[in-house]
Formats: C-alpha cells, structure tokens, sequence
C-alpha cells in the first residue's frame, strides 16, 4: 500500500547541452505531502500514445506523463480502499474503465468536466502506456490484447490500414467552446493599452505574437543583450534593402538555475518581424527594457520576461498574468463600455476566456489582409507545414470582410500604447 498522503507528480528538467541549448527531461515522481520526492520511477520509459514508446527528452512525453500520474493516484491512492490495489501490477481494466468514467463526468478529485477530445487523449495515453509496461512485466493483470483492439482507418495515403486503438468504452466529455482568438482591432487596443498599464511584464509578449507572429512560448524562449548567450533580438536586412529586427529561435536554451522548462519552440528558426510592423516592434522593445531596467533577475541568463522570482517566466506563469489581466480589466472595461459591440464582446469573453494566441491570430489575419500567399504566410508565421495557413487562406474571402469591419487601419493608435497612461 502506497502511503495516502503520497501522490504521483511529473517533473520536467532542463539539462544543458552544447551551446546552452535545453534538453527537457521529464520524469514521473512519487513524492509526500511536502512536495519531497520519496522515488523517482522508471514510468515515463514506457509512456505511449500509440505504436511506439515516447521519448522522456521531447516535449512531447510531458501531457502524456500527466494523464499516466493522474490514473495512478487516482486507483492507487485515492480509490485504494475501494479498489485495494497495491501497485501497477495490480491494476486491473475493471479499474481503469472506472477511472475514465470518473474523468470524463468530473467525478475525479478534480471535478472538471472535459472535453471529448481531452477525454480521448487521456484513455488513448494510460491504455497504451499499460500495454507497453505489460509487455516488459508479464505479472500484471492486464496484457496488450485486453487494452487494444485493431481498427481499420484511411491513412493519409487513401488506402486502409489497421491500427491498435484502446479497447475501452468511454462516454462522456463535453464538446466545449475553445477560448476566444477572434478580436476586433478596438478592442485588441484596449487589451494592449491594458496590459502596458497593469501587466507591463508580459506586454512586450503580447506584442512579439502581434508584430512578430511569435507562439507565446515562444517568445517566453528569448533573452536580453546581456545574457551569456548573446543578444536575443538584432537588426538584418533583407533582400528588398530594409533592416528588420530578427528574433533568435534556433533553439531552446536553458534560461533557468532550476533547468525549469520555459515553453517550447515549434520550430527552430530566426524569425524576422514582418516590415510594416518592424516600427512597432522596435517602439514595444525599448519600452520592455526600460522596465527590465529596475528588476532584478539571473544576470547570466538575462532572460526577457521574468516572474516575481527573478526567473525565466514560464508558459504557466504567463497564462497565469494573460488570465489576472483578461479577467480583472479587460472584462470589466469592455462590459463598461457605452460601445453596443464592445460590450457584448466584454459579456463573451467572460464566459468564454481569452486565448493567449490572439496576438498570434490577429497577425495572420492582417498578412491575409495584405494578400500574402500561404507559402508565404507559413514563413512569416514561422509554421513547420503549409496546413495552419492554408485554414486562413482557404476562408480568405470571409477574413478580408471582417478585418475591415473591425478596422481597417490595424497600427492606427496600438503602437501609442494607450497613451500618457503608460508613459
């Protein structure tokens, strides 16, 4: 029996590699009501989303790890009673199928209803993972073939093809609204002019997605010009002759003491600002380092946005200000607002949220706008594949109308910052 006040958490570790580049390394730890680890497993070797195990040192294993610690404290500590299942050896599908039924309907400790989608995931990774460490203990109650079935799907080819998917039969999940990334240019002018007044420490964030097409984990992934690794953001030109400034995302470098993951980089790249917006980038910029000036943070790293530690800010400790600075000032101005639409729009994005990729959103749609062809909205995006811009190239026609009725001139008043209220 696994002491109750236990819990199974996941880590994530940075370890330096050549050039400071961040190799992350996650691990699913049993740790007590203190938060000090008891032991470190060996589960996150054997974590799966499918036919082959995940690395532990890609981002990619940490959502996985999540859903797998989640099932084992679910069964192992906090049903132990009811189930009296001492380890995974003992975990049986019974127990399982128990524990997604809880998940889906948020009748877990939690007690969050989830989407299908999530829903989904989360079977898909604890049936698979079961099944692999099944195949390496022969002594657990479960075996690969009562987890899985085979499922004859379309592969991407046209042709079909059979694969293992869980063998569980899971309703529940809600289909739920996502949060919002739709925003006219009024109302995004209030957010930024917002966020310089009353969250100045990821404003120029803000701005990085906005002007610079940048993911907001990506932009967490950038240092100052005094860190060991160089300046981050520099000037080049381009082959028309204009000097545009050139974000440095080549790769994920440890920005950290604690090797704390800061976000991930979708695809390593260095990223020039689009010329039109390279003016209101510069003008975002100056202002963050006059208010980097008076704080205090890890002068080797120099990272360029820092949490009330004096450390790199993470992807959660920016979710964390996006969310204070949505739900406590954006919300209550826009339901204030004599604006019929502004006000509305205040009453659905308190129900709804604000996604921290509306800076990103509203930066595709005025390259739309300007008429850029998907290849070239995959460049300035900094996209891996042509997909994603294709969406917005597909619904061309309905995007140009709304971005004029929303406002046509996209950099009238926004790079003013809201004015003498942020100077």
């Amino acid at each position: 029996m696994i002491n109750p006040e236990y819990r199974y958490v996941v880590r994530t570790v940075q370890i330096a590699g050549k050039e400071g580049k961040a190799i992350p390394a996650t691990f699913i730890a049993l740790v007590d009501s203190n938060d000090i680890p008891h032991s470190v497993t060996m589960l996150q070797n054997y974590l799966s989303e499918g036919q082959t195990v995940l690395n532990p040192f890609t981002s990619s294993a940490r959502p996985a790890a999540y859903f797998f610690a989640k099932m084992l404290n679910y069964i192992l500590i906090e049903h132990y009673t009811e189930f009296q299942a001492d380890s995974i050896l003992e975990i049986t599908k019974e127990m399982m199928q128990r524990y997604f039924t809880d998940y889906a309907e948020g009748n877990d400790a939690d007690g969050t209803i989830r989407t299908k989608a999530t829903v989904a995931r989360n079977v898909n990774v604890c049936a698979h993972t079961m099944a692999q460490l099944s195949k390496k203990f022969r002594n657990m109650c479960v075996s690969p073939d009562l987890l899985l079935k085979q499922k004859r799907v379309r592969s991407y080819r046209g042709d079909f093809e059979d694969i293992l998917v869980p063998a569980f039969d899971i309703r529940g999940g809600t289909i739920s609204l996502p949060p919002l990334r739709d925003i006219s240019t009024e109302a995004f002018r209030l957010l930024l002019s917002l966020a310089f007044q009353y969250a100045p420490d990821i404003a120029f964030g803000i701005c990085m997605e906005v002007f610079a097409g940048l993911r907001c984990s990506e932009a967490l992934n950038t240092w100052q010009d005094s860190s060991i690794y160089g300046p981050c953001i520099t000037e080049s030109t381009d082959g028309c002759g204009r000097i545009l400034p050139v974000v440095n995302l080549t790769c994920e470098r440890v920005l950290r003491s604690d090797r704390v993951k800061i976000g991930q980089i979708k695809k390593e790249r260095y990223q020039k600002v689009y010329p039109d917006f390279a003016n209101a980038f510069r003008t975002a910029y100056a202002f963050h380092k006059t208010f980097l000036a008076g704080k205090t943070f890890e002068k080797s790293y120099a990272p360029m946005f820092v949490n009330s530690k004096g450390l790199a800010m993470t992807y959660r400790d920016f979710l964390k200000r996006f969310n204070i600075l949505v739900t406590n000032h954006f919300v209550p101005e826009l339901k204030k607002s004599s604006n019929v639409v502004l006000n509305e729009y205040g009453k659905i994005v308190e129900a709804r949220g604000l996604s921290t990729h509306i800076g990103r959103h509203i930066f595709t749609l005025q390259l739309v706008l300007r008429g850029l062809t998907p290849e070239q909205l995959m460049y300035w995006r900094g996209d891996s594949s042509i997909e994603s811009s294709m969406n917005y190239w597909v619904n061309k026609s309905e995007l140009n109308r709304m971005v004029r009725e929303t406002g046509a001139n996209f950099l009238e008043g926004i790079i003013e910052f809201g004015g003498k209220n942020h100077e």
